[in-house]
């Protein structure tokens, strides 16, 4: 697994997304990579006594031969599922933030939080003249 974020966007915690890209290769950081969307695990973070939504991307790498059909969110196993809480929970252990999962979206409702918060990005962009 890598964990890294979607350039671009723009979630509700004033960060760009976050992604994580389940595989088994080892990666760099700053390596862009060619992905599917599989789901988003709905995430409520709480930090400095302030609660906002901060959901978690997960992806797969592209493969060129594989079927056009994006994945299904419902294709995520139960167990992976469970893998990727668990990595969310340790990634915040020791740290000032609290997160509560509030279940999973599949990769189409999923999508269209990508396309808001890209949206909201280049709102943010041009009030900003850039």
């Amino acid at each position: 697994m890598d964990a890294g974020f979607l350039p671009s966007t723009l979630g509700d915690d004033g960060d760009a997304l976050d992604g994580l890209v389940i595989h088994e290769a080892a990666s760099a950081p700053g390596v862009v990579i060619k992905c599917d969307l599989l789901a988003a695990l709905r995430v409520m973070q709480t930090e400095n006594g302030e609660t906002v939504r901060n959901d978690r991307y997960v992806f797969c790498p592209h493969k060129q031969d594989a079927h056009s059909e994006s994945l299904l969110g419902e294709n995520v196993p139960d167990r992976l599922r469970s893998e990727i809480e668990q990595f969310f929970l340790a990634s915040v252990s020791g740290t000032d933030k609290q997160i509560e999962f509030e279940g999973w979206h599949d990769s189409s409702q999923a999508l269209r939080n990508i396309h808001r918060a890209m949206r909201t990005f280049e709102r943010k962009q041009r009030a900003a003249g850039l």
